[in-house]
């Protein structure tokens, strides 16, 4: 039987997931590692994965917060505690690449001490440039 999902409420999101269980799991290498925010309690409120793409150089993709914890600070926090993470080993830079359209996730980023640098971002997993998406970084240099 095919099923076609047009809408998302013909999904069932735990079904779906479970077919993409085996692939993520294939794919830890190159996707992860995936960092998450869980204040208090099993759930988790936010997420992340970063890639290191060249020493000390950083890609940050795929940051979501859960629809029930958004708006309440858990994006800024987890990438103020990730790069918190990052300055363990010393100078580094994270870039990303934020749908222009996007006003929450960008001010989420400027909280956390990103700057737009470009007006095209360049996606260093799939190696092109983006027109819709800003280019934002975040860098910090050890004194």
């Amino acid at each position: 039987m095919l099923l076609v999902a047009d809408t998302f409420d013909k999904i069932d999101i735990d079904k779906l997931m479970s077919v993409y269980k085996e692939a993520s799991a294939e794919n830890a290498n190159y996707l992860y590692p995936e960092i998450l925010n869980r204040e208090e309690g099993d759930e988790y409120k936010s997420a992340l994965r970063i890639s290191e793409i060249e020493k000390r150089l950083f890609y940050l993709e795929a940051l979501e917060t859960s629809p029930n914890y958004r708006k309440k600070g858990y994006a800024v926090k987890l990438l103020n505690l990730t790069n918190e993470y990052l300055k363990r080993e010393g100078s580094f830079t994270v870039k990303d690449s934020v749908k222009k359209t996007n006003e929450a996730s960008i001010k989420a980023h400027q909280k956390a001490g990103f700057v737009i640098e470009s007006q095209k971002a360049f996606n260093y997993l799939k190696k092109n440039y983006d027109n819709d998406n800003y280019g934002m970084s975040y860098n910090y240099t050890e004194d």
